[in-house]
C-alpha cells in the first residue's frame, strides 16, 4: 500500500504485507533539476510510537540531503 504521509511535507509510506508490517518511507526531491525518489528510512512497525519516531528520522535525513544539494 502507498500513501501519502498526512501533515508531514513531501513524505510518503509503502507499507509492506507479510508476517511483518514493514514500512519504507521515502521521498521526490529534485537534484540538479531532475526528480528523484529517495529512500530515507526502513522500519518494522511494531506500535504507533514506532511510526512516528521513525517519521522524525525520514525528516531528518530528508532535509540533511536537500541541504547538501542546495549547498
Amino acid at each position: 500500500m502507498f500513501e501519502k504521509l498526512v501533515e508531514e511535507d513531501n513524505l510518503y509510506s509503502i507499507r509492506l504485507f507479510g508476517e511483518k508490517n514493514i514500512r519504507i518511507l521515502f521521498s521526490f526531491i529534485n537534484i540538479n533539476s531532475i526528480s528523484k525518489v529517495v529512500l530515507l528510512n526502513v522500519f518494522e512497525e511494531k506500535n504507533k510510537s514506532d511510526y512516528e519516531s521513525e517519521k522524525i528520522v525520514g525528516n531528518i535525513r530528508k532535509n540533511k540531503i536537500i541541504h547538501f544539494f542546495k549547498g
